[in-house]
């Protein structure tokens, strides 16, 4: 139990794999399965060369995701505010 094991992590690809994830939450917040089934989706074809990367691959599917973004930035900032009233 105590034996040290090599592991082989490849530094390179999960680097990518985090970008590809990075890009689907900006694009689908809200349903994290979907984000991540979309995240491996492009990250095996931008890896196999069969894609784009995933910044292309975002604008390409979700062409609203920043209007979308700036909007739930904006919900999330008027969250955080507080207002005091005075008499």
């Amino acid at each position: 139990m105590n034996e040290e094991r090599e592991v082989e992590f490849d530094y390179q690809a999960w680097c990518l794999s985090q970008r590809c994830n990075a890009r689907a939450q900006e694009a689908i917040p809200y349903d994290t399965e979907r984000a991540a089934k979309w995240a491996r989706q492009v990250y095996n074809n931008w890896v196999s060369g069969n894609g784009p990367p995933p910044e292309v691959a975002r604008d390409r599917d979700f062409p609203s995701w920043r209007r979308c973004y700036q909007h739930r930035l904006t919900q999330e900032r008027r969250r955080k505010t507080k207002l005091f009233y005075y008499s």
